[in-house]
């Protein structure tokens, strides 16, 4: 079985609002594949997420988009 890669950006410094992939699925109640798969869709067909990931010495985070706050 062929081992799917991902090309993620490498940064030298995280934002304050990273988050380790793991804990980032776990607020949004799903597992670490899912994530990965968004993303994975996102570089193939162009669709939207609001979020990036990225390593970090060796580890993979996520950076959540800004949100556009809503109107009231």
């Amino acid at each position: 079985m062929k081992k799917r890669t991902n090309t993620y950006r490498i940064v030298d410094k995280l934002p304050a609002k990273a988050v380790l992939v793991a804990e980032y699925a776990d607020s949004k109640r799903i597992g670490e594949p899912a994530i990965y798969g968004q993303w994975r869709r996102h570089i193939n067909n162009q669709s939207p997420i609001d979020f990036e990931i990225v390593i970090f010495k060796n580890m993979n985070f996520v950076i959540p988009k800004k949100q556009k706050e809503a109107k009231l």
